[in-house]
């Protein structure tokens, strides 16, 4: 397996309001149902639909910025800065599924959907599938557990 730390890169967690107007609206591309992702550029995720009513946005590109911009702007969340609290990681590789697997089902955990709020390793993360990989977003206190669980489950032989 193949453990890639994600850039530093700008994040926000997106949260909705407890009384939308009826007039507030989201932008076609915002990812409305839970456990849904608006994918960027090289089909990364942008936008997670991590929990109820709540979004991480993992990569602050000019797209990216212009949705969450007409999300606030139509009274319909508020964005918070998560400035340092995640850490993203990209795994790939043939034995992803299998070092995740010692931890969770991840067909199970994803229930049919692209990411999920969960624990891996006893630490919290957001997990999201790429096309034959994952990305993992970790909270930065966790992170060097999470690290040291993925790099012994992926050294064990199969």
């Amino acid at each position: 397996m193949i453990i890639d730390p994600l850039p530093h890169e700008r994040m926000l967690e997106v949260v909705a309001l407890r009384l939308l107007p009826e007039a507030a609206t989201f932008p076609p591309e915002w990812p409305t149902v839970s456990g849904a992702v608006w994918y960027g550029a090289g089909g990364r995720p942008v936008i997670l639909h991590c929990a109820s009513g709540r979004w991480l946005v993992t990569m602050a590109d000019a797209i990216a910025e212009k949705l969450v911009q007409a999300t606030v702007g139509a009274r319909c969340c508020e964005a918070i800065d998560l400035a340092g609290k995640w850490l993203g990681l990209h795994l790939s590789g043939s034995d992803v599924k299998r070092a995740l697997a010692s931890s969770a089902d991840t067909a199970a955990m994803l229930g049919g959907h692209d990411c999920a709020s969960t624990t891996l390793f006893d630490c919290p993360v957001v997990v999201a599938k790429g096309t034959r990989d994952y990305y993992v977003w970790v909270k930065r206190s966790y992170s060097t557990d999470l690290l040291a669980s993925l790099r012994e489950h992926a050294a064990s032989p199969a």
